[in-house]
C-alpha cells in the first residue's frame, strides 16, 4: 500500500502528464486496470476515449505550414500514443528521431 501512495505522491509532485491529468480530476485508475504496477504499455483506445477520435485528433493537429507533417497521421500507421506522450516521463517528438530538421514540439 505504501507503495501506490508514493506513486500517487509522485505524480502530483511531478512535471509530467501525470500530473496534469491529476490536476484534472483524472485518477490513475482511468488510465490504468486496476494493477497500476501491471503492464505498462498503454492502449490507444485509453488515450483516445478522451482525447480522441483519431480523425478529429489528425484534424486538430495538422499543421498549417506543412500537413503532410501530421504527427497524428503517421507514414508509420497507427503507432502507440505512449511512444511520443510518456505520462511518467518526459515526453519527446517521435517523428525527429529520423527527422531531426522537422520544427515539431509537443504541447
Amino acid at each position: 500500500m505504501a507503495l501506490i501512495k508514493d506513486i500517487f505522491t509522485s505524480a502530483v509532485e511531478s512535471n509530467y502528464l501525470d500530473a496534469r491529468h491529476l490536476s484534472k480530476n483524472i485518477t490513475c485508475a482511468a488510465c490504468h486496470n486496476k494493477d497500476i504496477l501491471g503492464e505498462a504499455a498503454m492502449e490507444n483506445k485509453k488515450c483516445l476515449g478522451c482525447h480522441g477520435p483519431l480523425e478529429k485528433l489528425i484534424d486538430t493537429t495538422a499543421p498549417k505550414d506543412f500537413p503532410d507533417r501530421n504527427p497524428h497521421k503517421s507514414h508509420l500507421g497507427e503507432i502507440n500514443c505512449a511512444v511520443c506522450h510518456a505520462v511518467h516521463a518526459e515526453s519527446k517528438v517521435y517523428c525527429l528521431e529520423c527527422h531531426p530538421k522537422f520544427e515539431m514540439k509537443l504541447k
